[in-house]
């Protein structure tokens, strides 16, 4: 299986890693031999795509690009970088005829394997996650805050947090949801600065962001319930939102023709029965990156 040849890292993931952007060092592995490198020609292309570029010699170092392979984080503007060579090289190869779309993907991210390749290493894969219309998560989770008997807490990793917007007014304000609070965990400001600089973001997602934050931070518009925003402290590895602690709703974030964004793509609706899985986005949904609260 493509999972075993190309392991991901799952420990250096779990305890969160340095600032920047996550990457699956095995996928990068696998197009890397796709389009015929091995790790010295891959580094030594990937450094002249940079340098033309960005008009100077901007690496990487072979240590380097190991040590983000196998830590599986890479800071942005390298991200950002080796996306775009990536994709370009996948381009050249179409056009040549050396690969073809069906046996090679365009790839669209860096921090999971392609769409068309999950029935070999995951998601689906993995007990307890079931693959869901992104409408159906939310009628789902809006039929679970209706019902359910005890106030609960619903933690939200936003996007630009309108569907979580959405959901708040759709649940009514003629009486008060069984929600206890509301936690958000939005991109930090820094970082959508820096996302915005490279390309990877439109240039009115942190606005749309800030917007719908502050309009869920307005108590008459929550029925009065606590609404508390907590920034990542770097970027998330997904989107979603988890009502209580026994399932939760989750997405990638997909690289597309406007940059990075929540809304294309599947969800996900993953159960304690993933295991170690759960347990790790459980604990990211309730207790964050390390990052700061918003004021």
């Amino acid at each position: 299986m493509l999972a075993d040849r190309f392991p991901e890292n799952d420990e250096s993931k779990s305890r969160g890693g340095p600032q920047g952007m996550p990457l699956e060092g095995g996928m990068v592995l696998f197009y890397m031999y796709l389009l015929g490198h091995s790790r010295k020609s891959l580094v030594s292309e990937l450094a002249r795509f940079r340098e033309i570029r960005h008009g100077k010699k901007c690496g990487p170092e072979q240590a380097s690009f190991n040590r983000m392979i196998r830590e599986g984080w890479a800071v942005e503007d390298m991200w950002a970088d080796l996306l775009q060579f990536l994709r370009k090289s996948l381009a050249e190869s179409y056009e040549k005829g050396f690969l073809t779309p069906s046996a090679a993907p365009m790839i669209e991210r860096l921090d999971e394997w392609h769409k068309e390749l999950w029935n070999l290493v995951g998601p689906e894969g993995w007990p307890g996650s079931q693959m869901m219309d992104r409408k159906d998560c939310f009628s789902e989770i809006w039929r679970m805050i209706r019902t359910s008997k005890q106030n609960r807490v619903l933690y939200v990793s936003a996007g630009r947090s309108f569907c979580t917007r959405t959901l708040i007014e759709s649940l009514g304000l003629k009486w008060k949801p069984s929600i206890e609070r509301i936690v958000v965990r939005p991109l930090p400001g820094a970082l959508a600065g820096k996302l915005l600089r490279l390309g990877l973001l439109k240039d009115d997602f942190y606005a749309a962001l800030d917007e719908n934050i502050r309009w869920l931070t307005k108590a008459k518009n929550v029925a009065g319930i606590p609404v508390e925003v907590h920034e990542w402290k770097s970027m998330p590895r997904v989107h979603g939102l988890m009502y209580g602690e026994e399932v939760l709703y989750y997405g990638r974030w997909t690289y597309g023709d406007q940059g990075l964004d929540v809304r294309d793509g599947p969800m996900y609706r993953l159960t304690a029965k993933g295991g170690s899985r759960f347990e790790e986005y459980r604990d990211l949904f309730m207790n964050g990156d390390g990052g700061s609260r918003r004021r």
